[in-house]
């Protein structure tokens, strides 16, 4: 039987650490493993749970907007013919939509660069429990409410956030409270309420299900505040769950909150969400004993989740699928990039089965294994490569927008006009499944072979240049700033080494190696929570351009190419799919 006892601070380690940092958070970023490792499992499980939300929780992204009234509508389109209107709406939606796709890169952004990562996972895993779908509820101001509600209550009170929840207008909606009147009642709300949100299947009658329907009456908004409308609220008597009175949406709220399989039900959703897919009764009945003792305030409870033995026990380390969310994010800080193209992250994540704010109906994703199948894992694998290549484009881009400012730079350094040609400054990376392919300048070059070329093409592109712009650009080469020696090398039409791309190739900096085994094991340890065999580690091994483990290898032996292919094979392994 797994125990919820407390991990002894003697069994913790950084692998232990990681696995915390994984399942609390999104695996990012590296360098608070470290920290969390010096801290120990108490203090290290303190600073994820203990979090002070941020200021940026509270700040609402420019693009939200508010929803246009009926009356602003009609205003605007007063004196339209039928085609200026329709024409109108569709520019609406499409509006509706695009802010709605720059809502779910700002979640991607707050996801990936959060101080508080705990806080974004309990987020991500309360918009899949309570469910809604921007495919129904079109507002991005109603979307980004519900959002923000999860994440000010993400790890507070439960009863409290299932209050808020029922009366956002996300939810109304989406359930279609909003329709629910006396004489009429609507029972999506009441049921879901029960059967997914709150207690689970078999713990309630058809008969509580519309006792509860009709006290949630009345529950609707207008624009984007909650209303309570009386005279659409069903006064009468009834009868939940063995109880009787003329009760409102909060007494069921409340008699749901004092059964005993309420809080078991939750933490047994905690526990596939952040522990494994299989419900460990014995752990989680102590873990509902824990949330009911607290009031159902939920940071003593995962507290006591994320410090127990039950945690850390061999078969829940490393057996859980990466969610599509969370792979997008830790690929992109396991390549080195630190400023994501997060249109990119969207877009994969959509396509490896998780939309954001389009989960797939009301019971949300399945997640885990659901998340693999023949197409998905092929995409996977494919999309490492696919992330290097958006980078490239998107700093391809940036780089021709500089030209401009690269070459004045230089020209100010020399006191003349340039004489630059106008040329690209960046080259194209053409990835393919090996990562650069040979015909790419200077992938397959090591860094020494690079500069010592690089230094023949800057004597012979300077001996071109007038007299006096050769001398000053020459001081510029010996001493200038480093933007000054980038611009240079701009202006005189010579690509930026391939290093300068950053990403998978700079990995290898913080590598402390000697041989080619040596450097396998250390980036095996930075993309992976399981081991490598003994076949995969031969493979990574002549990936770098060695024939066996123990050859002497330093960074400055193993070419920009390699270097590629080798972080492309260790991200499109199984095993780099679970954390």
């Amino acid at each position: 039987m797994a125990s919820v006892k407390p991990i002894h601070k003697s069994k913790w380690n950084a692998r232990k650490a990681r696995h915390l940092l994984n399942r609390a958070g999104f695996g990012v970023p590296h360098e608070l493993v470290a920290k969390l490792t010096k801290l120990g499992p108490e203090a290290a499980v303190d600073h994820l749970v203990n979090y002070k939300p941020s200021q940026e929780s509270a700040r609402k992204p420019d693009f939200i907007k508010p929803d246009p009234t009926r009356k602003e509508l009609g205003e605007a389109t007063k004196g339209m013919d039928e085609d200026a209107r329709r024409d109108f709406n569709s520019k609406r939606r499409r509006q509706e939509r695009a802010d709605i796709e720059s809502l779910k890169q700002w979640w991607f952004e707050r996801m990936m660069n959060t101080p508080n990562p705990l806080e974004e996972k309990m987020t991500l895993f309360l918009h899949g429990h309570f469910s809604t779908s921007a495919q129904k509820i079109r507002s991005p101001l109603h979307n980004y409410q519900l959002n923000s509600i999860q994440r000010g209550h993400a790890t507070g009170n439960f009863k409290d956030l299932t209050i808020a929840t029922g009366k956002s207008p996300c939810m109304l909606r989406y359930l279609d409270n909003q329709q629910n009147v006396k004489g009429r009642p609507n029972e999506n709300w009441a049921r879901e309420l029960m059967e997914l949100f709150t207690m689970g299947v078999g713990n309630y009658t058809e008969e509580d299900i519309r006792a509860s329907a009709r006290a949630f009456t009345g529950w609707r908004y207008q624009e984007a505040d909650f209303v309570f409308a009386k005279n659409a609220h069903d006064t009468g008597q009834k009868e939940f769950m063995g109880q009787a009175g003329p009760f409102d949406g909060h007494d069921i709220i409340d008699i749901i909150f004092t059964r005993a399989v309420t809080a078991e039900y939750i933490c047994a959703e905690l526990w596939k969400y952040f522990a494994h897919e299989e419900v460990d009764e014995s752990v989680t009945k102590l873990l509902a004993q824990t949330l009911r003792d607290g009031d159902f305030e939920l940071r003593p409870m995962l507290r006591r989740l994320f410090l127990s033995e039950a945690f850390y026990d061999p078969k829940v380390v490393g057996t859980k699928i990466k969610s599509p969310v969370q792979f997008m994010i830790q690929l992109y800080a396991d390549l080195g990039y630190d400023d994501p193209v997060y249109s990119q992250m969207v877009q994969a994540s959509r396509a490896l089965g998780q939309n954001l704010l389009y989960p797939p109906n009301v019971k949300g994703w399945d997640g885990n294994r659901t998340w693999i199948n023949a197409n998905t894992m092929l995409m996977r694998c494919n999309t490492p490569m696919a992330v290097v290549a958006a980078v490239e484009r998107r700093n391809s881009q940036r780089s021709k927008k500089d030209d401009n400012k690269a070459k004045e730079m230089a020209a100010k350094g020399s006191g003349e006009k340039s004489m630059a040609p106008k040329m690209s400054m960046t080259p194209k990376m053409s990835m393919t499944m090996q990562g650069a392919s040979a015909s790419d300048e200077g992938w397959g070059m090591t860094r020494k072979e690079w500069q010592a070329q690089t230094v023949e093409r800057v004597k012979a592109a300077m001996v071109k240049l007038p007299r006096g712009q050769q001398a000053a650009w020459g001081e510029i080469a010996r001493k200038g700033k480093p933007e000054q020696r980038q611009a240079m090398m701009k202006a005189l039409g010579i690509a930026q080494p391939p290093w300068a791309q950053g990403g998978p190739v700079d990995l290898f900096l913080d590598l402390k190696f000697q041989a080619a085994g040596e450097c396998v094991d250390k980036l095996a340890d930075r993309f992976l929570v399981t081991k490598l065999s003994y076949e995969q580690r031969r493979i990574l091994v002549e990936a770098l351009g060695a024939e066996h483990p123990a050859q002497r290898l330093g960074l400055m032996d193993i070419p920009f190419r390699n270097r590629i292919a080798v972080v492309h094979l260790l991200t499109s392994v199984a095993e780099y799919q679970v954390c």
